[in-house]
C-alpha cells in the first residue's frame, strides 16, 4: 500500500458500493430487464447512491458472472428447448416474443430476441399468426395520458375473468383486484380476493396496498363502482393526514371515471388474460363436471386449493410485465421503450420526478381498526378451522406439489380424507361467504 496514501483514496472520491450480495442481486435484476448500460448506471445511482463509470460496471458484471444476451449463452438446442417449455405452458397461445423473453428472464435465461422470434415462428406458427395485427378486432382509440412521474396517479380496478359468472361452477369464483402506476405502467399490486364487489373487502385491499408500497399517489383513479365508497373515504382521510398542504381542488385525492377511460388498469387485464388468464380458466373449469359447489366440503376445499395457484400466476404476470420493455411509441407522452421497473425506479434519468406521498404504518393500522370487518374476515378464503383440517388432509396424502395442471387431482385425493374427518358435520366457511 502506498506510504503517502494508506487509505487508497484518489481524485475520483470514495466508492461506497453496496454489499456484494445486494450488488449481485441488483445486476441480475437489471440483466433480466435488459437495461442499457446507461440505464444500469442510472438505477445504481438512484437505488444505491452508487456513482460508477461504464468500465467499472463492466468489471462488476464480469466479477459476478452476470449473463447477458451476448455472453454465456447455452447451445442453440438448449435455447430452443427452454423457449418451447414456455410455449408449451401457454395453452391459449397469446404470449408473444416480448412476454416469452420476459418469462425466460425470470427463469434466468437471457436469450436474444431473434432467437426467440425464430423458434416461435418455426415451432408455434399457429400461435404467432393468431397474434398478428388484423387477426382480431382492433382496440378503440385512446386519448393521450400525461404524467409528471411515478406515483402521481395510481389506477385501480377489479378483474372478474375468473369470477363466478365467468367460471359458471355453481357460484364459486376467484376475482382479483389490482393497482397500476400511470406513468411507468408498472403493475404495483395484484391480489386475489373472495369478493371484489364488497366494500369491506376493497377497503382492506386498499390498506394492504398502501402498507405494501409505503404511501399513496397524489391522485387515486378508479371507476364508478358502488363497492368503492369506504375505500375512497379512507383514501381521502389518509391524503388529508399525510399531505394536508396539498390543494384538494387542484390535486384531488381521488377521481372516479368510467371503466372505458380507466385504461391503465383496464388495459392491463387484457395482457393478464393472454399471459395466464385463459390457461387458468381452462384448468379450473376442467373440473366443472365433477365439482359440486352445493357440497360444503367441496366448496371450502375449492377455496383452499385454487386461490394460492391463481395468486402465484398473478405474481408471475406482474414480475414478467414489469421487466419487459414497453413498445416505443413516439406519440406517447409518458415514457416508452423502457421497462416499467426502470421508469418507476429511476424517473429522474427520464426528466420525471417521484410523487409518492409517504404514509406511516400507524395511520394504516388506525384506519384498519375502524373498519366493520377485520382483515381476516374480509380477505380470508377459508375459516381457520377448515384451514387446519385441510392442512392435515394434505399432509396425510403426502403433501404433493400442487400446480395449475394437477390441482383437481389433489382436490379429489383430499376430498375423501376430509369427508372422514368431518364425518357428516358441516365445515365452517370463510366469513365473507356467509354475509
Amino acid at each position: 500500500m502506498p506510504r503517502h496514501n494508506p487509505k487508497g483514496n484518489n481524485q475520483h472520491g470514495d466508492k461506497n458500493y453496496p454489499a456484494d450480495d445486494v450488488l449481485h442481486a441488483a445486476l441480475v435484476q437489471y440483466a433480466k430487464e435488459r437495461l442499457t448500460v446507461q440505464m444500469k448506471l442510472d438505477r445504481l445511482r438512484e437505488e444505491y447512491g452508487c456513482e460508477i463509470k461504464p468500465a467499472t460496471l463492466h468489471n462488476l458484471q464480469v466479477k459476478f458472472d452476470i449473463k447477458t444476451v451476448r455472453r454465456g449463452q447455452p447451445p442453440r438446442e438448449e435455447q430452443a428447448a427452454a423457449i418451447l417449455e414456455v410455449v408449451e405452458l401457454d395453452h391459449a397461445g397469446f404470449r408473444g416474443v416480448k412476454t416469452t423473453m420476459a418469462t425466460l428472464a425470470l427463469q434466468g435465461s437471457l436469450l436474444p430476441r431473434d432467437t426467440v422470434r425464430e423458434v416461435l415462428r418455426l415451432y408455434a406458427p399457429d400461435k404467432s399468426l393468431g397474434r398478428f395485427p388484423g387477426a382480431k378486432n382492433r382496440r378503440r382509440d385512446r386519448t393521450t395520458l400525461i404524467s409528471v412521474g411515478p406515483d402521481e396517479m395510481h389506477h385501480a380496478d377489479g378483474w372478474e375473468k375468473l369470477g363466478a359468472q365467468a367460471l359458471m361452477m355453481g357460484g364459486v369464483g376467484i376475482p382479483a383486484y389490482g393497482y397500476t402506476d400511470q406513468c411507468s405502467s408498472k403493475r404495483l399490486f395484484i391480489v386475489v380476493v373472495p369478493n371484489d364487489r364488497l366494500q369491506d373487502v376493497i377497503v382492506h385491499v386498499h390498506l394492504d396496498f398502501i402498507q405494501y408500497i409505503g404511501g399513496i399517489s397524489i391522485t387515486h383513479v378508479v371507476d364508478k363502482g358502488t363497492e368503492l365508497g369506504k375505500a375512497l373515504a379512507v383514501h381521502g382521510a389518509i391524503r388529508a393526514l399525510a399531505a394536508p398542504d396539498l390543494d384538494a381542488e387542484r390535486f384531488p385525492p381521488f377521481v372516479q371515471i368510467s371503466s372505458f377511460k380507466n385504461t391503465p388498469a383496464e388495459g392491463g387485464w387484457h395482457w393478464l388474460r393472454n399471459f395466464e388468464g385463459y390457461n387458468l380458466h381452462d384448468a379450473i373449469t376442467a373440473g366443472r363436471d365433477r365439482f359440486n359447489a352445493l357440497d360444503d366440503i367441496q366448496f371450502c376445499l375449492f377455496y383452499w386449493i385454487w386461490p394460492p395457484i391463481v395468486q402465484k400466476a398473478l405474481n408471475e404476470f406482474s414480475e414478467t410485465w414489469n421487466i419487459h420493455a414497453i413498445r416505443r411509441q413516439h406519440l406517447k407522452a409518458n415514457p416508452s421503450g423502457y421497462t416499467p421497473n426502470h421508469v418507476y425506479a429511476a424517473p429522474r434519468s427520464l426528466g420525471l420526478q417521484h410523487c409518492k406521498i409517504p404514509v406511516s404504518s400507524e395511520i394504516v393500522a388506525a384506519l384498519r381498526e375502524e373498519q366493520e370487518l377485520t382483515r381476516e374476515q374480509a380477505l380470508g378464503f377459508c375459516s381457520a378451522s377448515f384451514d387446519e383440517a385441510a392442512r392435515g388432509a394434505y399432509e396425510q396424502i403426502g403433501s404433493p406439489e400442487t400446480t395449475r395442471d394437477n390441482a383437481w387431482e389433489t382436490f379429489f385425493t383430499m376430498l375423501p380424507v376430509l369427508r372422514a374427518f368431518y364425518n357428516g358435520r358441516v365445515p365452517e366457511k370463510a366469513y365473507v361467504f356467509t354475509i
